[in-house]
């Protein structure tokens, strides 16, 4: 317990709450919780508030509903439909969760913006359970961005909500033209990244260039020898390992092996986005396996 002399004002105190979603092409939204958790402390500082503790949430999308909370969360219809389409169903908040459970402890919660503390769906009951959280304890939402917010004024609350929506909208069009930016890249057999990433291959000097690994390359062609002459995966890897065990950090698996079977790049081939099979520009002259070769092992696969 702390005691104050007569005439001197408690310290105000507050949570942190830091946010970050992955694979967002939002910059804004791609801020290290680490500059974000800086940022607030200095800020809360700044304002003579007391960090009581601080919540960092790493890939995870402020659509979702807090730990606590899932009950309500099943009978959102708007929020269980977009779990299904993105495949987060299951998946629940445990920082907002934390935050919701203990806002007695403290007078405001300071995120970098609103967007940290939730994204809602148009629609979804989120923005109403978060409104009426804060309300009940008497806490505000103090931004570096947008400044104070009271969730108890009308107008606060509004603002809030229409801005978490405005930004919702405009992350989904910068999604829709990233998907078809990306779309056009695989249809007309270009990738900008990711090949480096592939066995066999490794990063060149130039930006997006890709060469070959010669020692992995051996492996990848064993494989599709053994493949095609009627090997099982199983044995296969066993065989890999035996042999070519220096080529790979970590030992082969059968998911690994499976993976090289059916990747149409060994080849100089990718698929586009509808599936079909198109030259990979990045990839000329860089053919580890005739494209015959590929098919054959492809059939097996596609026969099983």
């Amino acid at each position: 317990m702390v005691y104050y002399t007569k005439g001197q004002t408690p310290m105000e105190k507050c949570f942190i709450i830091c946010r970050q979603s992955s694979g967002t092409t939002d910059p804004e939204e791609s801020l290290s919780l680490e500059v974000q958790e800086a940022e607030c402390r200095k800020f809360a500082s700044s304002k003579g508030i007391d960090v009581v503790d601080c919540f960092k949430e790493g890939g995870t999308s402020g659509r979702l509903y807090p730990v606590g909370y899932e009950q309500m969360a099943s009978q959102d219809w708007v929020y269980t439909h977009w779990c299904e389409e993105t495949k987060k169903s299951g998946q629940y908040r445990a920082g907002l969760g934390s935050v919701l459970q203990r806002l007695s402890e403290v007078t405001y919660v300071v995120a970098y913006d609103s967007t940290r503390l939730f994204r809602p769906l148009n629609g979804s009951f989120l923005s109403a359970l978060i409104s009426q959280a804060f309300q009940a304890k008497g806490v505000k939402l103090l931004t570096l961005k947008e400044g104070i917010i009271d969730f108890g004024k009308f107008q606060d609350a509004l603002v809030t909500t229409l801005t978490s929506q405005i930004n919702s909208e405009q992350l989904s069009i910068q999604r829709e033209k990233a998907k078809a930016a990306l779309k056009k890249l695989k249809d007309n057999g270009t990738y900008k990244s990711g090949l480096d990433k592939l066995f066999g291959y490794k990063k060149g000097n130039a930006k997006y260039e890709i060469v070959i690994d010669e020692k992995q390359a051996e492996a990848v062609k064993a494989a599709y020898r053994l493949f095609n002459n009627a090997w099982n995966i199983t044995k296969i890897t066993i065989w890999l390992n035996q042999h070519y065990r220096d080529v790979n950090k970590q030992p082969f698996s059968k998911w690994l092996v499976s993976r090289i079977l059916q990747y149409p790049q060994y080849a100089g081939y990718v698929f586009d986005s509808n599936g079909e099979l198109v030259k990979a520009k990045q990839l000329e002259g860089k053919e580890l396996i005739p494209l015959d070769t590929w098919m054959t092992a492809w059939r097996k696969f596609e026969s099983r």
